[in-house]
């Protein structure tokens, strides 16, 4: 299912990286905060690949139209729902040498870190 959504990039997470059966991958994820009624909502997408490269183009604050797919999977019978980004849209600003949060730092929404589960997405 393809989607689109505007709104103000807020985060970019760090990569992560692996080996898997068909050889290395890469990942993060983003957040974007979107206008909904007289309230903000966050959404985080994840990013695969050499995808990554055009999240890379932007800065937390810039306004971006992020088109996506979204799916649902059941893993021992608990269902995750993803919302992979396959292109993105914006006019990015120049990079302010921001800092990105480190791994270390804890997730706001309580969630285990891709070094903690054990899911096979």
């Amino acid at each position: 299912m393809a989607l689109d959504l505007a709104g103000t990039l807020i985060q970019v997470l760090p990569e992560t990286t692996g080996e898997g059966t068909n050889g290395p991958w890469r990942k993060t994820s983003f957040v974007i905060e979107v206008e909904s009624g007289k309230f903000k909502k966050k959404v985080c997408f994840t990013v695969w690949g050499d995808k990554i490269d055009e999240i890379k183009r932007f800065s937390p604050g810039n306004q971006v139209t992020v088109h996506f797919d979204i799916e649902s999977r059941s893993f021992n019978d608990r269902w995750y729902t993803d919302a992979r980004m396959w292109k993105i849209e914006g006019t990015p600003s120049v990079q302010s040498g921001g800092s990105t949060p480190s791994n270390n730092d804890p997730d706001p929404f309580g969630a285990p870190s891709a070094q903690d589960d054990d899911l096979p997405f």
